[in-house]
């Protein structure tokens, strides 16, 4: 049979250049099938967040960003016709990460949320176990 894991916030033992504790996570053995398998794909607008969002997080090498960062480059790679197109398609995105806890919103920054190990799109989730995951405790 097919092992399935979830996945697990650890603090790590050093701190952050701010003093902050590190984390990470790691795999556990369950007899649960993972959300990943099972769940719904994403919408193209939801993937185009995700990506646009991980694109400047990486490049700033932050651990979070600005909402006007995130925004040029969502509005650079959505195909909308129209400014208001991409406007609405990114205040959809942003309340539907928001809400799933895929990212977590603290004075006006944006950060990967406690939510995004187990996000219940599975091709997202996919996304997230191939990338080292710094989530803020």
């Amino acid at each position: 049979p097919p092992i399935a894991f979830t996945l697990r916030q650890i603090v790590l033992p050093w701190k952050d250049a701010d003093g902050d504790p590190e984390t990470s996570v790691i795999l556990e053995a369950t007899d649960t099938p993972p959300s990943a398998q099972s769940g719904a794909r994403a919408s193209a607008n939801i993937k185009l967040g995700v990506e646009s969002f991980l694109s400047v997080l990486d490049a700033s090498q932050a651990k979070e960003i600005s909402l006007d960062e995130w925004r040029e480059e969502f509005y650079a790679r959505h195909t909308g016709d129209t400014p208001a197109a991409k406007r609405q398609a990114f205040h959809r995105v942003r309340a539907d990460l928001v809400s799933e806890r895929f990212l977590e919103v603290r004075n006006d920054l944006y950060s990967i949320g406690p939510g995004a190990p187990s996000v219940k799109w599975r091709d997202i989730a996919n996304l997230m176990l191939a990338r080292p995951i710094m989530i803020k405790p």
